[in-house]
């Protein structure tokens, strides 16, 4: 998710394929369109986690304009 703008609160939920679930995530951030940054570990705000690991929510508060947050997991 890449913000271009100010903003007070960001969110996404990711769903997964009915007999695939994800294994573990991480979240993270970096300058949108900076290759060479490194990579920092974002600590959402709100978090929801399915018992099946077939459902990630979160939210990320007062994300930074310029920056794109993404979820990587592992099925």
């Amino acid at each position: 998710m890449r913000i271009d703008t100010t903003i007070g609160l960001a969110g996404m939920w990711i769903l997964f394929p009915e007999g695939k679930p994800y294994q573990n995530y991480r979240l993270l951030g970096y300058e949108t369109g900076n290759k060479m940054m490194t990579e920092i570990p974002v600590e959402p705000v709100h978090e929801i986690n399915h018992p099946k690991n077939a459902i990630i929510g979160w939210s990320v508060g007062s994300p930074k304009s310029g920056y794109t947050y993404e979820c990587r997991w592992l099925w």
